[in-house]
């Protein structure tokens, strides 16, 4: 189940969910999707995806899912990362 934390006209973003790790893990070893973002020697196991999202739903706040709006089918994630509060700067990853 998502929720709409932030809703555009075609997507929404919704806290990440344990229930969307065999997602993550198919895309994460996908070369067309790490290819840009340079893990493709990488071999990501369901373990290590379910780790990281564990991790991620822990510290919370920065990381979405992407959802459609029309189907409400995960279509990514997106996240700032290296927040600089002080500066009000951060980096985004999508």
């Amino acid at each position: 189940m998502y929720y709409k934390k932030l809703e555009g006209n075609r997507v929404y973003l919704s806290p990440m969910t344990i229930d969307d790790v065999d997602n993550y893990t198919k895309w994460m070893n996908d070369r067309r999707v790490t290819d840009n973002i340079h893990s493709t020697s990488k071999m990501i196991t369901t373990v290590n995806e379910q780790e990281w999202v564990e991790e991620v739903m822990k510290r919370g706040g920065h990381t979405f899912a992407i959802v459609s709006k029309e189907n409400d089918n995960l279509i990514g994630n997106c996240g700032l990362m290296r927040t600089d509060y002080k500066d009000g700067v951060s980096t985004i990853g999508i």
